[in-house]
Parts: structure tokens; sequence; C-alpha cells
């Protein structure tokens, strides 16, 4: 069975093929496709992870073709023009 783990981190991303003969979840395709060791700072377990763009769990069976996603969190930046604070005194 042939499968990918995609993973994107800013402007850098990583993308594995596998090639499994045994049934697979999302935790040990992750796990096999040594992503984690390229970002050491993600924690997948606290992630969420989906299968081509659908949230799933770490035990989802992945089926053949299938792209295991690692998702990463979302950061809002907020610019000092969209400070909500009123603390101008006009």
């Amino acid at each position: 069975m042939k499968i990918s783990v995609a993973h994107a981190a800013g402007n850098k991303g990583k993308w594995v093929a596998l090639e499994v003969t045994d049934p697979i979840n999302v935790q040990e395709a992750i796990v096999r496709s040594n992503v984690l060791n390229d970002f050491p700072e993600l924690n997948f377990e606290q992630c969420k992870v989906g299968i081509f763009g659908k949230i799933c769990s770490l035990d989802t069976p992945v089926t053949d073709g299938a792209r295991v996603e690692i998702y990463r969190p979302i950061e809002r930046v907020v610019s000092d023009d969209e400070d909500d604070d009123d603390d101008d005194e006009d």
C-alpha cells in the first residue's frame, strides 16, 4: 500500500512517500515517515491530524493512496493597527 505523510511549517515543509505492507493507522504512518526528525519541536499528539484535509484521530486506519497531514496550530499576529485596546485618550 502506498501512502504519504505531509507537514508544512511556515516556509518549511516535508512530504514523505511510504510503502507499507501491513495495516497502519495515522500515528504509525507519522512515526514511520520520520517527519518528526525534521520538526523536533512538533508534538503530533497535540496537533490536529487529517487525511486529505479531513481531520481525524491518530488511530484512524490509513488506506492505499492516502495523504496523512499534520496540521500546525494557527497563529494570529496582531499588528498595532488592529489592537482593540482603547488606550488612547483623544
